[in-house]
């Protein structure tokens, strides 16, 4: 957009110079020049994306994880035989001759030798196209990272359990910053991961600062694993430093409930805190975080 404005202000400058005999006049020239230079800056302040511009996000200035993983895992790809992807991944494997997406047509009837694949598209239902190619196509799993995996045709098995024990956490995961909230803000790490700060400025009744999402999880012994970070109290307002609890949409009382641990998190690190309730039938299950007087920066979390 900034140089779409730059642009059109210079022809605009250009035929007003022509028309006008300006050409080649020094001060006019630097007059324009400024005037280039300010529609610039202006452009920008309201929409630039890079460093100091109105849209810039971490993610324009640092890595995303995300793509760090593909890049990682399209390394582990030999550079021999047909390799599928999806359409978003192809920009990671873009030096190769031989690379088709899910949606080409020339995908029909052959099989290719590589597939790069993110575990999370191994979380859905056990009957899509991802798990045919390992429970029916006869494919093997070559390399995994946290995020990605690299099939190969008759390739061995062994991580094949490791990659169904990911996809399956994955399922059962829920980003806290994705969820319904009365109050906090969503952030963008430079990891470009989002997540949800609470800095324990609140009065009055704690608001519940993640809620409204569930998963489907099946009867007896559970365990959620709440993952965030965790600051000591700047002031005593509530008399804790939070609660996590575990709800059954449209039950009122929780399945069961936990006060924050008062330790903040060491820095660099992530607190880690389990929560076990008990299931009597099949049923959805919905996390929730209520604030307290800590300063929390919610991540995840995810069940077994």
């Amino acid at each position: 957009m900034t140089c779409l404005a730059a642009g059109l202000l210079e022809s605009a400058r250009l035929l007003w110079g022509h028309r006008a005999g300006n050409v080649g006049r020094p001060a006019v020239a630097a007059w324009r020049a400024l005037g280039l230079l300010a529609v610039t800056v202006a452009a920008h302040v309201y929409g630039g994306y890079l460093p100091l511009g109105g849209r810039h996000t971490p993610c324009y200035a640092w890595p995303v994880a995300r793509g760090m993983a593909a890049l990682d895992a399209a390394a582990h790809v030999p550079g021999a035989g047909l390799l599928l992807c999806a359409p978003k991944d192809l920009s990671f494997c873009a030096n190769r001759a031989q690379v088709i997406t899910w949606e080409s047509a020339a995908l029909r009837g052959r099989r290719p030798e590589w597939v790069l694949s993110p575990i999370n598209a191994f979380a859905g239902a056990r009957d899509n196209a991802h798990w045919r190619l390992l429970r029916k196509d006869g494919y093997g799993v070559h390399y995994l990272n946290d995020v990605y995996a690299v099939l190969r045709r008759d390739g061995g098995r062994e991580l094949v359990p490791e990659l169904e024990r990911r996809a399956q956490r994955l399922s059962r995961t829920i980003s806290l910053a994705f969820t319904a909230h009365q109050d906090g803000r969503d952030i963008v790490s430079r990891s470009g991961r989002r997540q949800r700060l609470w800095e324990g400025q609140g009065r009055g009744t704690p608001p519940l600062l993640a809620y409204g999402k569930s998963v489907a999880l099946l009867p007896g012994t559970n365990r959620a694993h709440f993952v965030f970070v965790v600051k000591s109290p700047k002031r005593r307002r509530h008399g804790n430093w939070g609660q996590l609890q575990v709800c059954v949409p449209g039950v009122a009382s929780p399945l069961a409930t936990q006060p924050i641990v008062a330790q903040p998190t060491p820095h660099g690190g992530v607190t880690t805190q389990a929560l076990d309730f008990v299931l009597s039938s099949a049923a959805k299950v919905e996390p929730r975080v209520v604030a307290g007087d800590a300063g929390l920066l919610l991540d995840e979390v995810y069940f077994e």
